[in-house]
């Protein structure tokens, strides 16, 4: 029987965030950067990866699918509008 994994994504500010396994460290001085990781039913984490630029980047939303992730959000910068962000990984 395969375990069932849970999939975690939210946006961090701090420089560095610790999820069980190596620390993800933001990508710029400032602002903040999507994160997913993916844990298994007891908690243990299977890999996580960060994703940003010098930008805030943030996730709002995401999809499970039987073969996929899609993570949606947003990346604004200084002065800048909003631009939409839609990560698939597999």
């Amino acid at each position: 029987m395969k375990a069932v994994l849970c999939r975690l994504v939210t946006g961090f500010g701090s420089a560095m965030l610790d999820l069980g396994g190596e620390v993800l460290t933001r990508a710029g001085t400032a602002g903040s950067d999507v994160f997913v990781a993916e844990y298994t039913s007891a908690g243990t984490l299977v890999w996580s990866e960060r994703y940003g630029a010098m930008t805030n980047d943030n996730a709002e939303g995401v999809s499970l699918g039987p073969n996929e992730v899609v993570v949606t959000g947003s990346k604004t910068g200084a002065g800048q509008s909003s631009d939409l962000l839609i990560l698939g990984l597999p």
